[in-house]
């Protein structure tokens, strides 16, 4: 055989080990656990802590996923008003995941100074009025909102609202 029969027969392989290469990736990054491992490295890329060892990371992307409506306003999330993993970018050396908003509600809490030192979850500070806020919307209904002086308060209210209402998470 001479050189030239034996680089195109190379060549001919190398084009084949590709197309199976990007057919096996594109199989994979449709497949579930492709889906899940792309918004993974996706959140860890934008500095999205999941507790040590990302023990969290299966419950938030499960959520993720199953939820339908902005936590914070309660509107269905469509093309035009997508998802986003809320989180503080002030803590960067554990959990620091807040929930999920549509992408309005992710910057307006930025602009207007929503804050939550301790990162509770359907619990939001206000600078402006030196109030916490507990609210939950389901199916862009407004389920519940209270606001408490104090974030002891919120959270005692929350855990009970919530032990009380299990429904809102089935």
């Amino acid at each position: 055989m001479d050189n030239e029969f034996l680089s195109m027969l190379l060549l001919n392989s190398m084009r084949v080990k590709t197309l199976n290469l990007r057919k096996y990736m594109y199989d994979y990054r449709h497949s579930p656990k492709g889906h899940k491992t792309n918004y993974k490295a996706r959140w860890k890329y934008n500095n999205m802590n999941f507790g040590e060892n990302d023990y969290m990371f299966d419950i938030v992307y499960d959520e993720y996923m199953a939820q339908t409506h902005c936590e914070c306003c309660g509107i269905p999330f469509s093309l035009t008003s997508g998802k986003s993993l809320d989180h503080d970018h002030n803590i960067k050396d554990k959990y620091n995941i807040r929930g999920v908003v549509c992408c309005s509600c992710n910057h307006r809490r930025y602009d207007k100074e929503w804050k939550n030192p301790l990162n509770e979850r359907h619990i939001f500070y206000n600078k402006t009025g030196k109030l916490y806020d507990f609210k939950i919307h389901v199916d862009g209904e407004r389920v519940v909102s209270k606001y408490f002086k104090t974030l002891k308060e919120a959270k005692d209210y929350r855990d009970k609202f919530i032990q009380e209402n299990q429904w809102i998470y089935t």
